[in-house]
């Protein structure tokens, strides 16, 4: 079949720029609603905030081992800068555990100062009698900071995530940045600048 010259130029018409250009508009809205929808900000923060959960987690067991090999009671060397350094001699970790601080996060401050230290953006700290201890990171995404206030209300200090020994598991709270009193942890300890009072 021998297609006329006219019914060719017909068949090998392009797009328009003017039809080019409300596919590109439309494209462009959805790619917007989506990328809205997903909020890549927040779920990279959630990421990071499940490894810093999991990394607390880990330490907190594999401290509860260390105290129960020496007879359920902490050693001296766990409260200094290499408290983790410890863990690894003694074979309870592999290797030491180093997470990000979040932009809004803080140093670790402990009230007992002669029981506590931090290493690797991750807090340790004792309870005056050392019969008790939390390790402790702040978190960031929005969704830890929602949980952290247990009413729903955004935390005005530091989310962070804990594993105390009396509780043996990890949980969330808020933690004052000015040290005031901001989430129960625990039976009728309440949190300042951190998991224990002075």
């Amino acid at each position: 079949m021998k297609l006329s010259a006219q019914t060719f130029k017909k068949l090998s018409r392009g797009f328009t720029l003017v039809e080019l250009l409300v596919v590109i508009a439309v494209i462009g809205v959805l790619a917007a609603i989506v990328l809205l929808a997903v909020n890549p900000t927040e779920q990279l923060a959630r990421g990071r905030d499940a490894n810093r959960i999991s990394a607390i987690e880990g330490l907190g067991k594999a401290m509860s081992n260390y105290i129960t090999a020496a007879n359920a009671t902490p050693p001296v060397p766990l409260w200094t800068a290499t408290w983790q350094t410890s863990l690894v001699t003694s074979k309870d970790v592999a290797n030491t555990i180093s997470v990000p601080l979040p932009a809004s996060g803080v140093v670790c401050a402990p009230k007992v100062a002669a029981n506590g230290s931090a290493q690797n953006n991750i807090c340790l700290e004792a309870n005056a009698a050392a019969t008790d201890f939390a390790i402790w990171t702040n978190l960031e995404s929005n969704n830890e900071i929602l949980k952290s206030t247990n009413t729903g209300a955004v935390c005005a200090g530091q989310s962070i995530v804990y594993f105390q020994y009396s509780l043996g598991k990890v949980q969330v709270a808020c933690m004052s940045a000015t040290g005031a009193n901001s989430s129960p942890i625990g039976v009728g300890t309440t949190m300042t600048n951190g998991p224990f009072q002075p």
